[in-house]
């Protein structure tokens, strides 16, 4: 009889530890309370709203650096269509500009003055054309800039369509890498260098 007892005890205690653990225990079909959740499923980390906080602007709107004079030439034709005629550097509200002259589709000229930090446009303005900068050249803006800089490595830092010895040319003026400042007279209708000089 007390055997029969303690067996009866045994397998009871056995039956509520069971039962115990069972009540205790999450399923494993059941979801996970919030406040079992991981930090990562309930919210971001540190470090993942650090990196939303911090995302980069997107390319085609941000400007690496100041322009060079390609890249602004560039920025000219979205403002105003038509054909580069004159480049230089200069201030303008107190901010460093390319002055940029071009010959509209309308045949009329107007000056752009862009922030060579940022692109923007700053102001523009009428622009007086010469009698060369009236018809729009073979050779654009673009193919006097690459012509200038194979034959002298630099940066461009003055562009003007003019005429040398009866020949309508490209007036380029580059800060040579090697040092030294030229001058290049470049055919605006066969990107020929016509002559080259030093100018300082």
């Amino acid at each position: 009889m007390m055997k029969a007892q303690r067996t009866l005890t045994a397998v009871s205690s056995a039956f509520l530890l069971l039962a115990f653990a069972g009540c205790s225990a999450p399923s494993e079909t059941e979801p996970e309370s919030e406040q079992t959740q991981s930090p990562t499923a309930a919210q971001p980390t540190q470090s993942e709203e650090t990196a939303h906080t911090q995302t980069p602007v997107p390319t085609e709107t941000r400007i690496a650096g100041p322009l060079d004079a390609s890249a602004a030439v560039g920025r000219v034709m979205e403002l105003a269509p038509g054909a580069v005629v004159e480049l230089g550097m200069g201030r303008e509200r107190g901010v460093e500009v390319w002055e940029v002259g071009v010959l509209r589709e309308d045949s009329t000229g107007v000056e752009l003055y862009v922030d060579r930090q940022t692109a923007d446009l700053v102001r523009e303005s009428p622009l007086q054309l010469s009698s060369e900068q009236r018809t729009p050249p073979a050779v654009v803006a673009l193919e006097a800039i690459g012509a200038a800089l194979v034959t002298v490595p630099g940066s461009v830092t003055e562009l003007d369509l003019d005429t040398e010895r009866g020949v309508v040319v490209w007036e380029v003026m580059v800060d040579a890498d090697a040092g030294g400042r030229f001058e290049l007279y470049i055919d605006a209708t066969t990107t020929q260098i016509l002559k080259q000089e030093r100018a300082d």
